[in-house]
Parts: structure tokens; sequence; C-alpha cells
């Protein structure tokens, strides 16, 4: 008999991120997780002490993978500043997120923010760290700062409600950034 393979953290993570995009915060159970994966429980507690391990551990996978990494990626100082913002958007709306339930998750993770406080923290941290990244390359393409931070909350609040609409819109996610970010930045200098 040939056994499977241990599966990684990562995986019970990503499952479980499956399962709050499509049944919501209640959905994400061991018993049901550790069905998808067609595995036992005790895959499980090899890797969490218990369930609410594995949602912290989500949230700062998400925190992680979601926006450390994205922006670690973005900060080559030699590309301009107006480059990177379209490479951002371009990342933002690509589906990266397949594996981890779709192009809703990021809006599921939002609304099991509404129910849980060290959810709703870690989207606090999410929101506050990737608005300043915005408002930096946006003041570094040209602006003041007061004006690079109400321009990033303008893109990141399209963003974030495209992902509230993911679906159910007609016009391309990343064309509809772009635009936005065209218009945005159609003022500025786009300085080195």
């Amino acid at each position: 008999m040939t056994r499977k393979p241990r599966l990684s953290r990562t995986e019970w993570i990503k499952a479980a991120f499956r399962a709050l995009t499509s049944g919501g915060p209640q959905a994400i159970r061991v018993e049901s997780i550790a069905r998808e994966l067609q595995v036992s429980k005790g895959s499980f507690y090899w890797h969490f002490k218990d369930l609410m391990a594995l949602k912290k551990a989500m949230i700062d996978h998400w925190l992680e993978q979601g926006t450390a990494q994205i922006i670690a990626g973005l900060q080559d100082k030699a590309t301009p500043p107006r480059a990177r913002l379209v490479q951002l958007m371009k990342t933002a709306t690509a589906g990266q997120s397949g594996p981890y339930g779709g192009p809703r998750v990021e809006a599921a993770i939002r609304d099991w923010a509404r129910y849980e406080g060290f959810v709703q923290a870690g989207v606090a941290e999410t929101d506050r760290q990737r608005l300043e990244f915005v408002a930096g390359l946006i003041c570094s393409a040209g602006a003041d700062k007061a004006t690079a931070q109400r321009r990033a909350e303008i893109l990141y609040a399209t963003l974030v409600g495209l992902e509230q609409l993911s679906g159910r819109l007609e016009t391309n996610a990343e064309n509809l950034l772009l635009t936005t970010l065209d218009h945005l930045l159609s003022d500025l200098p786009d300085l080195p």
C-alpha cells in the first residue's frame, strides 16, 4: 500500500481559505477541510494545535503572501513609480488567489473581519501597509503627501470594491483599475 505524502501547513491554509470563500467563517472546520483534502484529522494536528491556530495562521499567511511579498517584489527603485503602480494593479487582478478560493477570497476575509477581532486587526494592518506603499509610490510619481494619500485611498477603495463585486461586473477588473490609475496620475510628472 502506498502512503500519501504528508500535507504541508500551507496546503491546510489554502484549503481553509477555500472553505472560507465558499462557506464563510463557519465553514472553517477541521473535519470538513480534512475531508476535502482526503486526509485524516491527524494530519491537521501535525501542523496546528487547534482550529484557532489555523485561523491565525491564515491571517498571518495572507499578510505575508498578499501584502509583504508583493510590496517586496516592487521595491526596485530603478523602475519608475508609475510602472510599479501598473505592475501592482496587474498583480492585484491576476487571479493568483485561485488555490486560496478564487477572486472572492479577499472579500471573504473582509467579511470574516466583522466577526473576529484578530481578523479585523489583520485586515487593518494589511490596509495600512498597502495604503502606505501606494501613497509612497504616488508621492514618488510627483504628488505631495496629502494628495498621494487621497489618491491611494481612491485607488485602494476601487480595488476593494472590485473584490466585493467580483464576477458581477462586465468590465475587466484590471482595465478598470488601470483606467482609474491613469486618471489619478494624469497630472503628475512621474519623477524618477
